[in-house]
C-alpha cells in the first residue's frame, strides 16, 4: 500500500505494474527534468534494454568537443522499482511507461541530484 501510494504522488495518478517485456527494446532520451535532453547539452541518449542487460549511450556536447559514453549492465524489475548496476554503481529508480513514454524517477543513469525525472520515447 505504501508503494501504491508513492507511485501516486509521484506521478500524479494510480500506477499498474510494468511488466518487463514492456520495457524492452529501443528508447530515445527526451528530457531530463522536464527540459528537453538537447537544452542540456546532448545530443542524444539511447537506451538499448534486453532481457537481462541495458545498454546506455550518451552523446553530448562536453567543455572539450562531441564526446560520446557508453555504458552496459544488468538490470532487474520489481513491480515498478528498476535497479541497474554499472560496475560498481548501483540505482534504483520508480520506472512508469504511459502513452509509449518511459518515464524514471529519479532518472537510473546519471547522479538522482541532477536528474531527478528523465523521459524516453521507445524507437524500436
Amino acid at each position: 500500500m505504501f508503494l501504491s501510494g508513492l507511485l501516486t504522488f509521484l506521478f500524479g495518478c494510480k500506477q499498474s505494474t510494468v511488466n518487463k517485456t514492456d520495457l524492452i527494446g529501443v528508447w530515445q532520451g527526451t528530457t531530463h527534468n522536464n527540459t528537453p535532453i538537447t537544452n542540456k547539452g546532448f545530443y542524444s541518449i539511447k537506451l538499448t534494454i534486453t532481457n537481462d542487460s541495458v545498454e546506455v549511450i550518451a552523446d553530448m556536447n562536453s567543455f572539450g568537443g562531441h564526446i560520446t559514453t557508453k555504458s552496459y549492465g544488468p538490470w532487474s524489475l520489481d513491480k515498478n522499482i528498476i535497479k541497474t548496476k554499472f560496475g560498481d554503481n548501483e540505482q534504483e529508480s520508480i520506472v512508469n511507461i504511459d502513452n509509449g513514454i518511459l518515464t524514471f524517477k529519479p532518472d537510473l543513469f546519471f547522479k538522482p541530484e541532477a536528474v531527478s525525472t528523465s523521459q524516453y520515447k521507445k524507437t524500436q
